[in-house]
């Protein structure tokens, strides 16, 4: 019964759209079964004949499970090897062990990034921080060194400021937090995966840091290494001293285990959290974010709650959550004309319609057919400039005419400005892009 439906719950809507563009819901289930499923990225441990481990997690795999490589083209489950970084979605079974659904090779863990030094500039939009620039978002959190909030105004060229950001895929980074730091500000912090290694430097997250042989460079469980075994793509947490002709030269690079896992929340406490059977300690210091990347606390987590969790290892091997986004569990994203379609209805073939209305303001649907069979689909938003505005769509779909809506926002929830977009789908082999345009 509809009375029996409650702010928070997960739903599946299907509706019907009206002459007047308004929505009429002809079905609405409760989606319970989401609280089975997981995902893991993370550094494959170990390889069995129909399984592998990701951060101690055991997937099993069938024939039903799909396997991309890193340029999402498919590839058989044989071809991935123990140190490879994957994203593994998987579904809890009657017995309690994970089935993989999905398998995809990603180029690196993380895309949460830090950096610790003296501002560079700041604006009403963007923050320079050791020559790295983040855009900042209207929910950028500002913080003093007592973590009361405070206003951007507040910082100034010459402070000591620690951001916590996103690297966007297009390349942008975002500033989640900025927070002061009571520390010298001849002293660089930086975690984010490396750029490139080379003779006498690391370059990370576009910061040049020198290396020499008073430099501790340490592994995952803090043996000493050398600078070749350093190499592109891998997570580090760099401190670094600024010289006197203004460069930086690293006094100790550690390499760090990341673990990143979305699901539902199994239980949480003032210490820690737990995701499926993934153990997660929390401090001060864990970020937790809402919706559009509003800043929420961790008392605002509830078991049941869907959540994509970034972690780094400790020295003594446990993960401590650094970044906890909490998911949206009502807001429609897409809608299906046919559940279950029957042969009659099944298209023939791939297409990708023309978006309507348009030009729109602020909200527009996309159309598009899946053949008969499920296909792994991938439905993406850009700029003229090419650079990834949203990901609407990423994942396996049932055969049929999808509709999606998009509301004019990016990924961070920022109102993009008017002007060309193009969406693009792709599906298996099958590519299409076309044109729409917001006008304001």
């Amino acid at each position: 019964d509809f009375a029996d439906l409650s702010e928070g719950q997960l739903v599946e809507i299907r509706a019907e759209i009206l002459a007047d563009g308004t929505l009429l819901a002809t079905r609405i289930k409760l989606e319970d079964e989401d609280k089975q499923k997981v995902e893991v990225t993370g550094a494959i441990e170990s390889i069995g004949p129909d399984s592998l481990v990701v951060s101690g997690i055991t997937f099993f795999v069938d024939a039903a499970t799909l396997v991309l490589d890193a340029n999402r083209d498919t590839i058989d489950f044989a071809m991935l090897n123990v140190g490879q970084v994957v994203k593994v979605k998987g579904i809890l079974q009657a017995d309690s062990s994970f089935l993989a659904v999905k398998i995809q090779v990603k180029k690196q863990v993380e895309d949460e990034v830090r950096v610790k030094g003296p501002v560079d500039a700041i604006t009403a939009t963007e923050i320079t921080v050791a020559n790295v620039t983040f855009s900042l978002l209207d929910n950028t959190e500002f913080l003093d060194n007592n973590k009361n909030p405070i206003s951007p105004s507040d910082i100034t060229p010459g402070t000591v400021v620690e951001v916590r950001g996103q690297l966007l895929p297009g390349g942008t980074l975002i500033a989640l937090r900025v927070k002061v730091e009571d520390v010298s500000a001849e002293q660089l912090e930086v975690r984010a995966a490396i750029d490139s290694v080379g003779a006498n430097n690391v370059v990370v997250l576009g910061i040049n840091l020198l290396v020499d042989s008073n430099t501790e460079i340490l592994d995952k469980q803090n043996n000493p290494i050398g600078l070749g075994d350093l190499s592109a793509g891998l997570f580090v947490e760099a401190q670094a001293t600024r010289q006197a002709d203004g460069s930086f030269l690293a006094t100790r690079i550690k390499v760090k285990d990341v673990l990143v896992v979305g699901g539902s929340l199994t239980s949480v406490d003032a210490n820690s959290l737990t995701v499926f059977n993934a153990p997660l300690l929390t401090d001060s210091n864990t970020l937790v974010l809402g919706a559009f990347n509003v800043p929420k606390t961790l008392a605002d987590l509830s078991p049941g709650q869907n959540v994509d969790v970034r972690a780094a290892q400790l020295d003594n091997g446990s993960f401590l959550a650094t970044r906890v986004k909490i998911l949206g569990t009502g807001t429609v994203t897409g809608i299906s004309d046919n559940g279950s379609p029957d042969a009659e209805s099944v298209p023939d073939g791939f297409a990708l319609l023309q978006n309507y209305p348009n030009p729109f303001n602020p909200t527009t649907t996309i159309v598009f057919n899946v053949p008969e069979g499920q296909t792994s689909v991938r439905l993406v938003i850009f700029n003229v400039l090419g650079q990834e505005v949203l990901t609407l769509v990423d994942q396996p779909l049932q055969s049929g005419v999808h509709r999606i809506q998009w509301d004019g926002r990016d990924r961070t929830g920022r109102i993009v400005p008017s002007g060309i977009y193009l969406y693009r789908l792709k599906a298996g082999k099958f590519t299409e892009t076309r044109r729409m345009i917001l006008l304001k």
